[in-house]
């Protein structure tokens, strides 16, 4: 299997083609600062938890006129609807042992505004908030 990333079950290849994986595959920062063991020299220690953090999918619509681009971007828009709920989102990774599927709860951050130039070269950033801080 490819890589993958799903939205509520549904992948987001079917819209459109992933052009890079590295905002889906990038790791949270931190949040929280070191604290500093007394006693103990240069010894730091503090329990850190993932943050909320945006990442970024940029895509290419799939078709190749402005109306199949536009049905394409209306589809994702429905897809990333967050309206009533957080998203259930799964990134899936080839790995030597097998397929490694994991899931955030995340919710659409931006980038599928309508733009002619998006439309016209089916080009957009899909921008998504893990709330979760982490994938699981």
């Amino acid at each position: 299997m490819a890589y993958d990333l799903k939205i509520n079950t549904v992948s987001v290849k079917t819209y459109a083609s992933v052009v890079s994986w590295d905002g889906v595959f990038a790791g949270a920062p931190l949040r929280g600062g070191n604290l500093t063991i007394p006693g103990v020299a240069g010894g730091v220690w503090q329990p850190k938890v993932r943050n909320a953090y945006v990442f970024s999918v940029p895509l290419v619509l799939l078709g190749s006129s402005e109306a199949d681009f536009q049905d394409k971007l209306t589809n994702l828009r429905n897809l990333v609807n967050s309206a009533a709920a957080a998203l259930a989102v799964t990134r899936t990774r080839p790995t030597g042992l097998g397929d490694v599927t994991e899931a955030c709860t995340a919710d659409y951050a931006d980038g599928l505004e309508p733009a002619a130039v998006n439309l016209l070269n089916g080009r957009v950033v899909l921008s998504l908030t893990n709330l979760s801080g982490g994938w699981t």
